[in-house]
């Protein structure tokens, strides 16, 4: 195997022989990095593949590290001691990584810190002209020193995809990043897919029911983000334009159920099916929803029914959900079964 190899997967399947990957290379211990965003699922794999080739694991310093919180809460702030306390600490674990004896994996490596998560604060303004300049001489004079990975395994991943691992192992610091940097990637992904099952729909020959509509996204999900300046006047002018583009090829639904129901009642409903990145939803991007759907629903133009979700609990009470089949009846067929 060459040094420096590369490999890149989607981490919706993995597939890597490296079984014999313990010998020494070339004279010298193997190193191995392991890359990709937050949330894409690195420590997961450094974790499984170091159980699997007995490799010993250095791991990202998260729990320990002093300025996470604070960095989440305030990144502009706290941009530049963040990335320097990471420079120092992936410094410190090169120079461990190269007195060892032994196959060594890593999760993220000194060269990530400084050419994507450094580069992409600079990029927003969230550290100066000075302080990058300072940070990269310093990181100059380190790299001197340090050896690339004898392999690097890139673990490539979709934005929605980021977002869901993050929600899902629930680090609290996480759950405070930002929504404007994920917003325009985020309601970009959904129109993708809601228009994909669009398509699908209308070339189907059955009868299919839908759980969240493309004009959901478009009128209500979108604009409320970019009301609240989570969405930049550019990015949301880059999604309508999509969006009217996408709607010359779709049609209405025969019919539209909409379930209305107040916030106080939207917020049980939430708090009882227990999603642990739901329960950080804000109250005010709550009820900008709320009002955009009423604004979105009093202007709809095709075949409608409300549900008033406060008061039918179909989901408990078998005569809410039998008055519901018989709106639904009525208005599709004319008659009551």
């Amino acid at each position: 195997m060459d040094n420096n190899q590369r490999i890149s997967y989607d981490n919706n399947f993995f597939s890597l022989t490296l079984h014999n990957y313990n010998l020494k290379l070339k004279n010298h211990n193997v190193y191995i990095g392991i890359a990709g965003n937050i949330g894409s699922g690195k420590t997961t794999l450094t974790e499984m593949l170091a159980k699997h080739y007995k490799w010993d694991p250095r791991y990202e310093a998260v729990v320990e590290n002093p300025y996470m919180e604070d960095y989440y809460k305030d990144i502009q702030r706290w941009s530049f001691a963040m990335e320097v306390y990471f420079l120092k600490e992936r410094f410190k674990d090169v120079l461990g990584i190269a007195q060892a004896d032994h196959t060594i994996i890593q999760d993220r490596t000194l060269h990530e810190g400084v050419f994507v998560f450094t580069a992409n604060n600079y990029a927003q303004g969230n550290i100066s002209d000075r302080d990058f300049e300072t940070y990269m001489e310093l990181y100059e004079l380190m790299v001197e020193k340090v050896k690339l990975p004898d392999l690097m395994i890139y673990l490539r991943s979709s934005v929605s995809h980021l977002v869901e691992n993050i929600q899902k192992r629930g680090r609290e610091c996480e759950q405070k990043i930002h929504m404007s940097r994920w917003s325009f990637n985020l309601q970009i992904y959904f129109l993708n897919k809601r228009f994909k099952e669009v398509v699908e729909i209308s070339q189907s020959d059955e009868n299919i029911i839908q759980d969240r509509t493309i004009f959901e996204d478009a009128c209500i999900f979108a604009p409320n983000l970019h009301g609240q300046g989570y969405m930049s006047d550019r990015d949301f002018a880059n999604y309508s334009d999509l969006f009217d583009t996408m709607m010359s090829l779709v049609k209405l639904p025969d019919l539209m159920i909409y379930i209305r129901s107040t916030v106080p009642n939207l917020i049980a409903q939430i708090g009882k099916r227990g999603r642990s990145y739901e329960q950080t939803i804000r109250l005010d991007y709550l009820t900008g929803l709320n009002n955009r759907y009423e604004d979105w629903i009093k202007d709809y133009k095709g075949k409608l029914i409300i549900v008033d979700g406060d008061t039918l609990k179909f989901e408990s009470d078998p005569e809410a959900f039998r008055y519901i089949t018989d709106k639904i009846d009525a208005t599709l067929f004319g008659f009551f079964k």
